[in-house]
């Protein structure tokens, strides 16, 4: 048998999405992760640049016809 509920049952209500100490939050976060998507971006580009890269490629475009 379940024992009775906790007293925080029922769940709290979710954080006001307007509260602009959240808004701060999520903007840091969001702030976050555009600099790791251009990190990811710029060693795309680096990696697209070296000739081992070309044959990547091309060996994964042959693969993909398999």
């Amino acid at each position: 048998m379940v024992g009775p509920f906790p007293p925080s049952y029922p769940p709290e209500p979710l954080p006001n999405l307007n509260n602009p100490f959240i808004k701060i939050l999520n903007g840091m976060k969001n702030q976050q992760l555009s600099r790791t998507r251009e990190k990811a971006i710029r060693r795309f580009q680096r990696k697209q640049q070296s000739p081992k890269f070309e044959e990547e490629k091309s060996a994964g475009s042959a693969r993909s016809q398999i």
